[in-house]
């Protein structure tokens, strides 16, 4: 499992990151790194998400080149 830092600012980088993460198969999370989590795949999800301190995404295969454009910071061991 990864775990990438990310930044969604506008509602342009949060339709732009679902759609993104939409495509890929598997479970894609956002998480705030201390227990609350939703589906990375879902917008109102995301929309909720932006408002946490810290966000991450997870997921159970290595999507990093897929969102690229979203990571803050990569964490290189298996997370959660």
């Amino acid at each position: 499992m990864k775990r990438y830092k990310i930044e969604l600012v506008t509602m342009n980088d949060i339709r732009r990151f679902v759609d993104t993460v939409s495509a890929i198969p598997g479970d894609i999370r956002l998480t705030d790194g201390q227990g609350f989590c939703v589906n990375a795949k879902s917008i109102l999800g995301a929309v909720a998400a932006v408002e946490w301190s810290s966000l991450y995404c997870w997921s159970e295969t290595d999507i990093g080149e897929h969102i690229a454009d979203f990571c803050v910071e990569e964490e290189t061991a298996d997370a959660e």
